[in-house]
């Protein structure tokens, strides 16, 4: 196979999605108080898709072509985790909400305007979430005043009906060390909860609460949060940072392959920036004992210790990651 590629294992997924429906039940339950929304992409492959969905029929994904190339594979109920802006996007948007539920993250008027637009021109209505500012200068309305008046917008324009806020944190949790990863969820939620008191106070309902985190476990040990936006692939505790897989191998990695080994405390893979990035924030490889020392375009460069001074050349290197990684289309395995 060539390298990079990303390797499922779907007996690691099952096992996942097993203990999520044995921590509340499948998401699909109306009378659950909390909903599941794995994060999804379309370049995750059907199979591991249909184990999913099987599930939930729930997913956060970032666009609507990416929901409706779900839809085939049996999720019917999206929430967008971007605004939608530009008129292709809005016209598959609405094409999508004539067969399934849809709920559209904003953080400006101006996207709750487009959205009426939209879906106005189809006679159809979308639930919104208020993307709430925490902090990190990304996206996100300012909580306060300013998601008080965008949460009064959204209320009176037609076609839309306001759902609730979400903070989406895990975009900067990735460069947290876990140790202050819990805490950044804390502090998001507060944030999150006050922006949903004061929408409240104003006599609007605002009853959804969505957090987007990497932390499953934490999100769920909150009674106020309806909404989990994590991924199905995260790492659970059988892998720990640079002891290596231990015995059992995570249920999505990026592999690569060695293709230089220059002395033997370094070697050369075929991994460059972005994907090696994304790949290091786990802190995890296989086999054990590496260490990023510099990154290019399309190789890295590792430093060897212990077991991993045994790679030679064509040997692969695998990292476990917590999520698909974004921006690339990676040929993939799945193995049982």
């Amino acid at each position: 196979m060539k390298t990079p590629f990303l390797r499922y294992r779907s007996g690691r997924i099952q096992e996942s999605l097993n203990s999520v429906v044995a921590q509340f039940g499948a998401s699909d339950k109306a009378s659950r108080s909390k909903f599941w929304a794995p994060v999804l992409s379309g370049q995750i492959p059907l199979s591991v898709l249909s184990l999913i969905s099987q599930v939930t029929s729930i997913a956060s994904v970032r666009s609507a072509d990416e929901a409706t190339a779900l839809s085939a594979a049996g999720f019917r109920s999206f929430i967008l985790t971007r605004p939608v802006v530009d008129a292709d996007s809005l016209r598959t948007l609405s094409i999508l909400a004539r067969e399934c539920d849809v709920c559209v993250t904003i953080d400006h008027f101006r996207h709750a305007e487009l959205l009426s637009q939209a879906m106005v021109s189809e006679g159809l209505t979308v639930s919104v979430l208020l993307d709430v500012d925490t902090g990190h200068s990304l996206t996100g309305v300012r909580p306060g005043p300013d998601s008080v008046r965008l949460a009064t917008a959204v209320t009176q324009l037609p076609g839309l009906q306001l759902a609730g806020v979400i903070v989406d944190e895990s975009t900067v949790a990735e460069t947290l060390p876990l140790s202050n990863q819990q805490s950044t969820l804390v502090q998001a939620v507060a944030v999150a909860k006050h922006c949903q008191r004061m929408i409240e106070a104003s006599g609007l309902a605002c009853r959804e609460l969505a957090t987007g985190f990497d932390d499953f476990t934490a999100a769920f040990k909150d009674a106020d949060i309806t909404r989990v936006l994590t991924s199905p692939f995260k790492t659970d505790g059988t892998v720990t940072p640079q002891s290596g897989l231990d015995k059992q191998r995570p249920a999505l990695s990026l592999v690569g392959r060695v293709i230089s080994r220059p002395s033997l405390e370094w070697c050369v893979i075929d991994i460059g920036t972005g994907l090696i990035g994304q790949a290091f924030h786990t802190q995890v490889s296989h086999p054990a004992g590496v260490q990023l020392l510099k990154t290019h375009r399309d190789i890295s460069s590792l430093q060897l210790s212990g077991e991993s001074l045994d790679l030679r050349i064509g040997d692969e290197i695998e990292f476990a990651l917590s999520a698909v990684p974004t921006g690339f289309h990676l040929p993939c395995v799945v193995e049982d």
